[in-house]
């Protein structure tokens, strides 16, 4: 059959058969079958945000937003950082806050763990090395909405030199690889 063909049986079931109304009345429906049987997931969400001039004074504050779409399932989150060969330090405290603005706030001091103590840098890269730290695995959240976490370091150091990119993951499902 031709495309021809095939484009005359569509005209001649149009004016015969379900018309315009009815062409109009199924695509709607299908495009309303469509939204209505998905819902947003991402396997997971990631952003970075890079630090001026390679150096994060003590105090300054990094914040990522996330939307939160179900209150039953778990969260994992995993903290990211990309510093270059000349970090100052082999560790550091950050305060983690994480909260929705309302109702709902969260605080922690998370060590960082920079190297392995013999000046052998932990995670992967050459100029640029990457680390991931785990943070509230499996966490559930009291209400849907925006969640903002807010992170900054909190060492007596005035500055953590080296420290080029800050990140977070977060995942719906701890088995996947981002």
């Amino acid at each position: 059959m031709t495309v021809q063909t095939k484009s005359k049986l569509l005209t001649h079931s149009l004016h015969r058969g379900m018309g315009l109304r009815g062409l109009a009345f199924f695509l709607f429906s299908l495009f309303l079958g469509s939204v209505w049987s998905c819902r947003p997931t991402q396997d997971a969400v990631i952003q970075y945000q890079q630090i001026p001039e390679a150096k994060w004074d003590r105090g300054q504050e990094i914040q990522f937003r996330f939307l939160i779409t179900e209150t039953h399932r778990p969260y994992y989150f995993d903290l990211l950082l990309r510093h270059n060969n000349n970090v100052e330090y082999a560790d550091f405290d950050i305060l983690a806050t994480l909260s929705n603005g309302l109702n709902y706030e969260r605080k922690d001091t998370l060590h960082l763990l920079l190297s392995n103590g013999d000046h052998e840098w932990r995670g992967i890269g050459v100029a640029l090395t990457e680390l991931s730290f785990t943070y509230l695995p499996g966490i559930a959240f009291p209400s849907t909405g925006i969640y903002t976490l807010t992170l900054a370091p909190c060492s007596l150091r005035p500055s953590i030199g080296g420290i080029e990119n800050v990140g977070v993951v977060l995942r719906e499902d701890p088995e996947v690889a981002w």
